[in-house]
């Protein structure tokens, strides 16, 4: 059966880059992550305001797609458009903040204040000659090396009397470093990446404990090029494509060309990372091209198509076209679409030869300035019959079959002055079976000392493995020099045993954080919850120190 996961909408530093010409995408990272909601690192002073768009792209996993439902001048609060237990502070992503918002605002006129005066002493301007003719922008060894990143200490502990009893704790140490012109040639040097111990411990001396450590490199890369000056750009190392980050995270190089009237093209020679918790290098050589146009009215329009074939342990492994479109009109609608189809051969194992659509997203969307819109997600996701993949022991004839679709419809509207609606509702189908699911809920800003935002939803979903009928509430407000946050959830999950009946268990938790800044570049972050109900008694916490420099 396939993880619906799959199927719900999908869904670091300040540099951002237009893609296509309709939004800016700023690099965002996640901060801290409560169920299905999230807060980034950037809030209204990179543009973000409720009601945007966040892409969350873990390594190895789908995105994730959320929505910006408050924000302060550093911080946003995203909910996602499903929780992911792939999700964790450090996950990187992409906040879509429309082009006109950034508009340089004007100045405003103070009265009894004399009108500027322009001082430059340029000579005369000349007809015929450019405006700017003469100012020439400093030539990389001219420009100073700048260095910014950011440091993370974090700390995750668990302690479960349930069925299972076990202590789970796991420690992190993770760096983002960020270098421009780190050799006075222009350029950019980026790594990423984290040192993890984690340690399971069960109280039934029949089963075997577990702990590893490990250190998983993200990104490693150095680029060049690219500029107004440099039509043509470079990047080696492990990196994932800017173009196209869906060809996965690449050990090894990629050129790209921009030409005049705005259409890009670009391949890489590369090896696919690893899947493991490591990341580790992998024999899974590939090879892609690539191309991205313009269309459209003011170019708010963007259509893409990779390919890219790869091997494994020396032998093919997969032929995969991609296809990509993104438009809006720069104004309420907007619209993005991607696919995946490989294209099988006779000797691929549980496939028929010719083209199958491995995988397809797309959604619509019409927002009003953020504060109403409405959004339609579609989506189908199969197997597709890979050597690398081999080992997640799936029959042939499974394989050839396997395949869902889902579809959901979203929308948000203010309520009043101080209150917002926002709704969806979805389903998904599969060989086997269907189900929907719904979530209606309910935000309010409070005008109470120590209390300004509240939010209560009611949820429920028909899953292939139990049903879940629920409800949340959270609070939060300023307090302590930073943010503080209680919630509620209750739930009745009905849970399907192996002889084919049904139970139903009444779950829930008690939730409580904090997080605040000091000063421009520490940040904490605290999340504790306490889980009971039916075969669930559990106690735990997530501590997060980020450094930024």
């Amino acid at each position: 059966m396939l993880p619906l996961t799959h199927l719900l909408p999908h869904g670091l530093t300040v540099a951002a880059f237009v893609a296509p010409a309709q939004d800016v995408e700023i690099e965002v990272r996640v901060l801290s992550v409560r169920g299905n909601v999230v807060d980034i690192d950037r809030g209204a002073s990179a543009g973000a305001a409720p009601g945007d768009i966040v892409v969350l792209r873990p390594l190895g996993q789908p995105e994730i797609t959320g929505t910006v439902r408050s924000v302060s001048s550093t911080i946003a609060t995203v909910v996602l458009s499903n929780a992911a237990s792939s999700l964790g502070p450090g996950v990187p992503g992409v906040l879509r903040v429309p082009v006109a918002r950034l508009a340089a605002p004007r100045a405003p006129e103070v009265p009894g204040m004399p009108p500027a005066v322009w001082t430059s002493q340029e000579g005369p301007w000349e007809e015929g000659v450019p405006l700017l003719a003469e100012v020439r922008a400093p030539a990389p060894e001219e420009r100073p090396t700048v260095w910014h990143g950011r440091g993370t200490l974090g700390l995750y502990g668990l302690r479960d009397s349930g069925a299972l009893a076990r202590d789970d704790s796991v420690g992190r140490v993770g760096l983002f470093l960020e270098g421009q012109n780190p050799f006075g040639r222009g350029g950019r040097l980026r790594a990423a990446g984290e040192v993890r111990s984690q340690r399971t411990v069960f109280e039934d001396s029949a089963l075997r404990d577990d702990s590893e450590t490990f250190l998983r490199v993200d990104e490693l890369s150095y680029s060049w090029g690219g500029t107004r000056d440099a039509a043509r750009s470079y990047e080696v190392g492990r990196f994932l494509s800017r173009a196209f980050p869906e060809l996965g995270l690449l050990d090894g190089g990629e050129v790209a060309h921009r030409f005049d009237n705005g259409v890009r093209i670009g391949g890489s020679l590369a090896s696919i990372a690893a899947l493991d918790r490591e990341r580790s290098f992998e024999d899974a050589p590939q090879v892609a091209l690539w191309a991205l146009a313009p269309f459209g009215e003011n170019r708010r329009g963007e259509l893409g198509v990779a390919l890219q074939e790869t091997w494994f342990e020396g032998a093919k492994d997969r032929d995969l076209l991609l296809t990509r479109a993104r438009w809006t009109d720069g104004e309420a609608w907007s619209a993005d679409a991607v696919a995946w189809t490989d294209l099988y051969r006779s000797d691929d194992a549980g496939k028929s030869p010719g083209l199958e659509l491995t995988e397809a997203r797309a959604s619509v969307t019409r927002s009003s300035d953020g504060a109403q819109g409405v959004r339609v997600d579609l989506g189908h996701v199969g197997f597709p019959s890979l050597r690398r993949l081999r080992a997640q022991d799936i029959a042939f004839e499974e394989l050839d079959r396997a395949g869902a679709e889902a579809a959901s419809l979203s929308f948000w509207t203010p309520f009043g002055e101080r209150g917002r609606w926002n709704a969806r509702i979805g389903g998904w189908s599969d060989r086997d079976d269907d189900g929907v699911w719904a979530d209606l809920g309910y935000d309010h800003r409070f005008a109470v000392d120590g209390l300004d935002l509240g939010s209560v939803a009611l949820f429920f979903a028909d899953n292939p493995q139990r049903d879940v009928l629920g409800g949340r509430t959270r609070v939060s407000g300023p307090g302590l020099g930073g943010r503080w946050s209680l919630g509620v959830d209750l739930g009745i999950y009905q849970r399907l045993a192996t002889d084919g009946t049904a139970e139903d268990l009444l779950q829930g938790a008690l939730r409580a954080g904090w997080n605040g800044a000091f000063g421009a570049d520490w940040y904490l972050y605290f999340d504790g919850a306490a889980r009971f109900g039916d075969e669930q008694d559990a106690l735990s916490f997530d501590i997060t120190l980020q450094r930024s420099f």
